[in-house]
């Protein structure tokens, strides 16, 4: 075994005291799903499982929930565990974990949720979906799993055909899925969710125009991971939201990201918030509040400081004076002007990028009605202003185009 997955699986799993199947049960490829108050629209992703172009994959779906949440929650969870139980064939049980068969592959159903007492006591979907993950490392050790990647995905998604079969590269940590929201029916909702793909399509293409390293999607339900990458990450942090974010920015200091070649996910716009970021959050904020953007020149400012920034790195010792006293000493420890520059690329990281962005929102760089954002944005110079959807339509193109 690699002594890297040997030291995350005995020190870090979140996973490690989970019974495995019988051993002459094996599979080519796992994905996790985290299922929180979810219903029927679970199985418009289970129906996209058997119309995959290969088969012999495990889906492992862990219900989770918070041991304070409202009866109806727990109910719910019981009876999506019981329909599941009676649409397909059970073929193994042991503690929270049963197997199922569907016709194209195999479900493992953890229950961390049908009552207060098979609640985890820091449950959230950040954990969730570490348990599901280091338990595909469990099994690639004891080659159960054949492929080194582990897939996220989400209940509302629906995946395409070649989801597990598209061509992959050792020299990634990992691909983000191309992305295509549903709309709901209801207008004030379908517009809602045009204006978060925009939002999400806009800001990563600002990004990538300062000369991020980081500007790259970060959905939980379009990630493929490389087994070797994840557990030198340490997996996915248990947070109440943005896990996918915090994985990624450790992934791509790791080594690079890119766009998987298969089909696009499709993702069902839904309202109801389970998570304080994501999807629903953000079309209920638009909802609330109306839809704005940043100011694209905070884009021109964040290319500006970033080039300062590096090119200072690179001079050091001579521009000292630029950097606080931690961030000398840390400097002083690489010798050449390329290695001080990957340093500070890697301190002024994905996450640094948002802070710094949220702190110019104050310093007379307001959001903007986001026609006048979209025709301001230097990097969107291609883009014909149009109704909403037509706009998003050009958006997915160049942003899929860029990474």
């Amino acid at each position: 075994m690699d002594s890297w997955i040997e030291s995350y699986l005995s020190r870090y799993s979140s996973a490690k005291d989970w019974p495995l199947p019988p051993s002459e049960l094996s599979w080519q490829h796992f994905a996790l799903v985290p299922a929180r108050r979810e219903q029927d629209e679970i199985f418009r992703l289970l129906k996209s499982f058997d119309r995959l172009d290969s088969s012999n994959h495990l889906l492992m779906i862990v219900i989770n929930s918070n041991a304070k949440a409202q009866a109806s929650e727990f109910e719910m969870h019981e009876r999506l565990m019981k329909k599941i139980e009676s649409q397909f064939s059970a073929i193994w049980k042991n503690q929270r974990l049963s197997l199922f068969r569907a016709k194209q592959f195999d479900i493992l159903l953890a229950d961390w949720g049908s009552s207060p007492d098979h609640c985890h006591p820091k449950m959230n979907v950040g954990l969730a979906r570490k348990m599901a993950a280091d338990y595909a490392v469990h099994l690639y050790a004891q080659r159960q799993l054949r492929s080194a990647w582990i897939h996220s995905t989400d209940a509302d998604a629906t995946i395409p055909k070649d989801y597990f079969s598209f061509s992959k590269s050792e020299a990634l940590s990992a691909y983000h899925y191309r992305y295509r929201h549903e709309f709901d029916e209801d207008l004030d909702i379908q517009t809602a969710a045009i204006f978060y793909e925009i939002y999400l399509r806009y800001h990563r293409l600002g990004l990538k125009f300062s000369g991020s390293a980081y500007a790259h999607p970060s959905i939980g339900s379009c990630l493929c991971i490389q087994i070797p990458f994840y557990v030198k990450s340490r997996g996915f942090p248990a947070r109440e939201a943005g896990e996918d974010f915090y994985l990624l920015n450790k992934l791509r200091k790791l080594a690079p990201l890119d766009w998987s070649s298969a089909q696009p996910v499709s993702i069902l716009a839904r309202s109801e918030v389970r998570t304080v970021f994501g999807t629903a959050a953000g079309i209920q904020k638009i909802l609330r509040e109306g839809f704005l953007l940043d100011d694209p020149d905070v884009f021109d400012q964040l290319k500006n400081h970033r080039e300062h920034l590096l090119k200072d790195a690179e001079d050091f010792p001579k521009s000292a004076e630029s950097f606080e006293p931690k961030l000398q000493r840390s400097l002083k420890n690489f010798k050449s002007r390329q290695a001080r520059r990957r340093h500070m690329e890697e301190l002024f990281d994905g996450l640094r990028e948002i802070q710094w962005i949220r702190s110019h929102r104050t310093k007379g760089f307001l959001a903007k009605p986001w026609s006048e954002a979209l025709q301001k944005a230097s990097f969107l110079s291609s883009l014909r202003i149009s109704e909403p959807l037509s706009i998003l339509e050009q958006l997915r193109k160049i942003d899929e185009e860029s990474l």
